[in-house]
């Protein structure tokens, strides 16, 4: 037995009453942790600084389908380009677009908004206008979307 009374013994403290490999453990545990609430707050700005496109419509505006109205949003204040074209929004970011001589085939067009401070999107949609036994008829679709 000792002769040291209790309460002049030195307590340890949780940290100091683990062995190594427990240390070791939780340390990397702690690490990997901060990476995952880096990995995280990373891709939130990375989506939060990318510039808001949305396209709403494509529509024929007239029946030999020789023009198109294309509505959507972007940012307010965004700048914004329809087949290199410059786009004038609202002040809540809401355009209005008449893509004209549209040919019977398919038709890439091309969307680029950027707005203030934020990162450029490019978005690419395909329109394509056939004739079918004296119909017109037309589709989008989806081609491509990139960041800047």
């Amino acid at each position: 037995m000792s002769d040291i009374p209790e309460e002049r013994k030195e307590k340890k403290g949780w940290w100091q009453r683990r062995t190594t490999a427990t240390k070791i453990l939780i340390g990397i545990f702690v690490v990997f942790l901060i990476i995952i609430i880096a990995a995280v707050a990373l891709g939130m700005w990375f989506v939060m600084s990318i510039t808001a496109l949305n396209v709403t419509d494509i529509k024929p505006v007239s029946q030999s389908m020789d023009t198109f109205e294309v509505t959507g949003t972007t940012e307010p204040g965004a700048n914004l380009t329809i087949n290199n074209q410059s786009v004038t929004t609202d002040s809540a970011g809401k355009f209005s677009y008449q893509l004209t001589n549209v040919e019977l085939g398919a038709k890439n067009i091309t969307f680029v908004s950027k707005g203030k401070g934020k990162l450029l999107r490019t978005l690419i949609l395909e329109l394509n206008v056939s004739l079918n036994n004296d119909f017109y008829s037309s589709n989008v679709q989806f081609i491509n979307q990139t960041f800047f």
